[in-house]
């Protein structure tokens, strides 16, 4: 398996709304580093594609031939980072440049999936004490375009052929394999999902659309999360928003939910004493870097007759 490049990422902790990385090349400094920087909002994670900025590099391509590379951004990077877990994934699709003997040769599209979860080429480590810490992002493709160009790009092309892909590593000096560690979850070769984008596809919903209940009692309601996509939702949460005057708003509950699976939770809603009318409780599902989901029940707040 040929890798294009062992990065070593020093992640800066993320301001509000903030994302950054700095990569570090395998060669130490003065080598300037490359850096992303973007937004992440509710684990979401964008970096525009001139954010994406890569120093020229130097590599030898065969013994004896020194060759620099270029990378550059065809599209924004996105991804999603689950501070719950540390899990860090992010989707890239680039353009190298390699110059050798005054010679250009371009290899485009180099599109991967980086994840701490995956374990090809090497093992991804989550970032658990956040993007500070120590952790790992792994790649890997089955095969890169041919490099179009003059005749020293049939030389570079012998980089390009086969599987091969990118390890990314912050506080850790050197990537360990599936050897290492076979209970890695990158290396469960039965998992459609170990190496590959899975994600969760989640909907909600709540029963009894409408429920009755008297002026300081509770209803309870039952909450149905389910996941039809191909991956966990791990670092989940559902929580009920109900007008703060007329009910006590409940806690909410942390959950994981398992590749086509669902589970239920009951709320029970306290009614205030004075409340009257009717009211909606809205129960969101959020997962760190996807769109939430929500569902609305009414409550019908029954009254003493004077």
């Amino acid at each position: 398996m040929a890798t294009l490049a062992l990065l070593l990422v020093t992640a800066v902790p993320a301001k509000a709304a903030g994302f950054n990385l700095a990569i570090d090349h395998a060669s130490q400094p003065p080598d300037p580093p490359a850096t992303l920087t973007g937004t992440m909002k509710n684990g979401q994670v964008k970096v525009p594609r001139a954010n994406f900025v890569f120093p020229t590099k130097t590599t030898e391509v065969t013994n004896g031939l020194e060759a620099t590379v270029d990378l550059s951004a065809n599209k924004d990077i996105t991804g999603r980072f689950n501070e719950a877990t540390g899990e860090l994934t992010l989707g890239f699709d680039l353009k190298a440049t390699v110059q050798a003997l005054d010679q250009t040769c371009v290899i485009d599209p180099i599109r991967a999936s980086l994840s701490t979860r995956y374990g090809k080429p090497y093992l991804g480590v989550p970032f658990s004490d956040g993007t500070g810490g120590q952790g790992a992002l792994s790649g890997h493709w089955e095969d890169l375009p041919a490099p179009t160009g003059g005749m020293v790009c049939q030389i570079v092309g012998q980089l390009t052929t086969g599987p091969g892909g990118i390890w990314m590593a912050h506080g850790l000096s050197e990537p360990r394999k599936c050897e290492d560690d076979p209970t890695h979850p990158g290396c469960d070769e039965s998992n459609p999902c170990a190496n590959s984008p899975c994600d969760p596809k989640l909907s909600i919903s709540v029963s009894p659309k409408s429920k009755a209940v008297k002026a300081g009692k509770s209803a309870v309601l039952k909450v149905m999360v389910k996941n039809s996509g191909d991956g966990a939702a791990s670092g989940a949460r559902i929580c009920a928003k109900v007008p703060r005057k007329k009910a006590q708003t409940p806690k909410c509950f942390k959950v994981s939910v398992p590749a086509h699976k669902s589970l239920t939770r009951k709320f029970r809603i306290k009614v205030k004493k004075k409340a009257s009318g009717s009211f909606k409780a809205t129960f969101k599902v959020t997962t760190p870097g996807f769109p939430p989901k929500a569902a609305k029940a009414t409550i019908k707040v029954l009254r003493k007759k004077t």
